[in-house]
């Protein structure tokens, strides 16, 4: 549907039309199939705080709101003209009332009022107290830990006491994080909670300065560094890295009890576990099924890459394309894009049911609004402008409350059912705060457009380093596999990932919109940081890495990369030049 609202706002943003084309809340309309203005300002502001691919800078919101109130101005003062010219042809003395202004506080875009109390961002009653700002409660909680860790009030000499340089550098972390999870970046995430994200984040400023630190030591003093972190006293010992290809044999008859000794010993090994829950992230992170193959397909390549170096990339072909990227990597990415799709499935459905909900809400109440606009013989033009006013807005607030709005910690309503004294309500909503308040599919069009595919190739690139530095930083640092910093990492990561893609695609999103975008577009703090994290990390794995490879990188791999790369540029090329021209 084409209205001069919907054009005025996407036009505004920059954005396509077809992408909102089949959303189901933009069919939200009168009996005539147009909506109102009250209606489609506030869906259309509802739309920009709702997705994230919606989202515009201050001055472009402002920008809309000037022409949506200019175009409704115009449309008011051309039916004015119309009841004069019909009363005029008609004969009447007295024409009808033009039709009513909106109140000042609708009127105000920089009014107080701008939205009625049901469309205002609300907070969950049941977990609206962890929303209040509580900076001076948590400044008064840091500096009284500080003061009781520390000992500072305690009377006792400073010259005696002994020096704890363990306890104060993890009481600056702390000081760090509590600053970082009131005033650092807000991620565009808001389940559990905008500190959890803040925290996430702050956590990944810490391991990417201990980075920095460690790349300008040696190798020796950075693995001792390592011994001082928390259950880290067993590292410091030389790994013994295990080949998984010396026996790539299918069938072993001669084993006394297993006829399959070789494949068994491979699918018990700790990485097929891994392998599966890995997946089962990239997928949850990616939302791509396109994206997860290329790079499953992908990390098998880096892994022949890099066989000569490290002896755990030397696989049998069966464990690499089978049990790898036919089995244990497919499962986790099925089952990914499972939840993922079911997540974002349910949110379609909301938005359907909403949506015709609001329809049948705003098509009753418009019959209403037509009636008091024909200004029935008998009525004053008071009465008249007020029932027209009345219908308007009845139509407007039953078309928005139906829809679903985005806000932080917003939930189904907690209701008052009671089962054995415990209010289920209450309960309920505080458990959906850990759970997704949108979920979408990203649409990477990674065929639409050389620039696209550029841009998604950059994205697998990063990912693929990620992967391949967790083997060479391991090795380097002698950190077993199953150790708690490799999990931790990993997790950190998953993290991390999840406000990181999303700033990347809203990134990638708002750059195609413009002609030079990708210079003057601001990447996320996120995925700043996400990117600056890979790029020390690999830095620290050239590094330490000098003199742990004495095998010379085989002349196939070499000549594979280098044809590899001159296709990939001639294709890109060629493609550039016939997208010019379309």
């Amino acid at each position: 549907m084409k209205n001069i609202w919907f054009e005025t706002i996407l036009a505004e943003v920059e954005y396509d039309e077809d992408v909102w084309r089949d959303d189901a809340s933009l069919t939200v309309g009168d009996a005539d199939g147009e909506l109102t203005y009250a209606m489609a300002r506030d869906l259309c502001e509802k739309l920009l705080r709702r997705d994230p691919r919606m989202q515009t800078t201050a001055a472009i919101i402002r920008n809309s709101r000037r022409r949506l109130a200019a175009a409704s101005m115009a449309r008011q003062r051309r039916d004015g003209a119309c009841r004069e010219r019909q009363a005029h042809a008609n004969g009447n003395e007295q024409a009808p009332p033009p039709a009513p202004m909106l109140p000042p506080e609708q009127a105000n875009w920089n009014s107080t009022k701008r939205y009625p109390p049901a469309y205002v961002d609300t907070y969950d009653p049941a977990t609206e107290i962890f929303y209040s700002s509580k900076t001076l409660s948590m400044l008064s909680v840091v500096v009284g830990a500080l003061v009781h860790v520390s000992g500072a009030l305690s009377g006792g000499t400073g010259e005696r006491e002994a020096s704890r340089p363990e306890v104060g550098i993890g009481a600056g972390l702390f000081v760090f994080l509590s600053f970082h999870v009131m005033y650092g970046p807000t991620a565009p995430l808001t389940r559990p909670h905008p500190l959890v994200w803040r925290f996430v984040h702050g956590v990944c400023l810490v391991y990417l300065l201990s980075l920095v630190y460690i790349l300008f030591v040696n190798a020796s003093d950075a693995r001792l560094l390592l011994k001082h972190l928390p259950f880290s006293s067993d590292l410091g010992v030389p790994l013994e890295e295990r080949s998984y290809g010396e026996d790539c044999r299918v069938f072993t008859p001669e084993h006394p009890t297993n006829k399959m000794a070789v494949v068994w010993a491979t699918i018990n090994d700790e990485f097929v576990v891994a392998h599966v829950l890995g997946w089962f992230g990239k997928a949850m992170v990616l939302r791509s099924y396109t994206l997860c193959i290329l790079l499953s397909v992908g990390f098998e390549v880096m892994e022949v890459t890099f066989r000569h170096m490290l002896p755990n990339f030397n696989e049998c072909w069966w464990d690499s394309w089978v049990l790898d990227v036919l089995i244990c990597n497919f499962v986790g990415i099925y089952a990914g894009m499972a939840v993922v799709n079911r997540l974002n499935n349910d949110r379609r459905n909301a938005l359907n049911s909403a949506a015709a909900s609001a329809g049948a809400a705003a098509a009753a109440a418009a019959a209403a609004a037509d009636a008091a606009r024909g200004f029935p013989r008998g009525t004053s033009s008071d009465a008249a402008a007020a029932a027209y006013s009345a219908a308007v807005a009845n139509a407007s607030t039953a078309a928005l409350n139906a829809m679903p709005m985005r806000s932080t910690s917003r939930s189904p309503p907690a209701t008052a059912r009671r089962v054995g004294g415990e209010d289920v309500g209450i309960v309920r909503s505080i458990l959906l705060q850990f759970t997704p308040g949108t979920w979408d599919v990203y649409d990477w069009g990674v065929h639409t457009n050389p620039r696209r595919f550029s841009q998604c190739l950059v994205l697998c690139a990063m990912v693929l380093c990620f992967d391949v530095s967790a083997f060479f930083l391991k090795y380097a640092l002698w950190v077993p596999p199953s150790h708690v910093l490799n999990t931790f990492r990993l997790v950190l990561w998953f993290l991390m990932g999840l406000p990181a893609v999303n700033e990347y695609y809203v990134f990638m999103q708002r750059s195609a919109a413009k002609k030079h975008g990708f210079f003057l577009e601001k990447l996320g703090a996120y995925a700043w940081t996400l990117v600056a994290t890979m790029l020390i990390e690999v830095l620290v794995s050239i590094k330490f890495g000098r003199g742990l490879y004495p095998n010379p990188c085989p002349r196939h791999i070499v000549v594979g990369w280098a044809a590899a790369g001159v296709v990939i540029a001639t294709v890109l090329a060629l493609w550039s030049r016939s997208h010019a021209y379309v």
